[in-house]
């Protein structure tokens, strides 16, 4: 209840400190004109259209785009296996990671996966999952997700970030005197 007084609080303190008032509004007011400039020019009902008949072409078009995918990701190299289900999707990952001597996989989060439920097929195979959720490779929070072990994770511990970060700095501090 206490964390509910100090919030209404901050609220009207906010609502009556004029320059945070003035602040918003004339943040508000140059959102808009921003917004409205970048708009300007541009055809959103068109932009929608075409994006559907690109999404509509591609779709008619899905085994010959698999195809050219298939040979440029061969040609530099990739192993592209497919899959008919979830349960032989599981079974080749499984497979390679057999043979590899693997244990934890590292995947992105997709829709796909999550519809042909390889996190639990995976686990069940013994193998521990760590999905990444971001560009960034954070890892998902086993709170949030219960089929990834809640004792891995792709981040670096805070203490190895802050020291890497700080090796940065100073790698580039030297760069930069020894350049001038």
């Amino acid at each position: 209840m206490a964390e509910s007084k100090s919030h209404r609080k901050q609220v009207k303190d906010a609502l009556a400190d004029e320059y945070l008032q003035t602040a918003l509004t004339r943040a508000a007011a140059a959102y808009k004109l921003a917004r409205q400039t970048a708009m300007d020019g541009f055809d959103l009902p068109a932009a929608q259209d075409e994006v559907r008949a690109v999404k509509e072409r591609s779709i008619a078009d899905m085994d010959a785009l698999f195809a050219r995918f298939k040979a440029e990701a061969e040609r530099v190299g990739a192993v592209v296996h497919e899959a008919k289900d979830g349960e032989e999707a599981a079974d080749i990952i499984r497979k390679l990671a057999e043979e590899r001597g693997v244990k934890l996989i590292a995947k992105s989060k997709s829709m796909l996966t999550e519809e042909i439920e390889l996190n639990p097929r995976l686990a069940k195979a013994g193998l521990d999952v760590v999905e990444t959720t971001s560009a960034n490779g954070s890892s998902s929070s086993p709170e949030r997700n219960p089929r990834i072990s809640p004792h891995r994770r792709c981040t670096r511990p805070r203490a190895d970030r802050r020291a890497l970060l700080q090796s940065n700095v100073q790698g580039h501090r030297r760069r930069h005197s020894q350049a001038r």
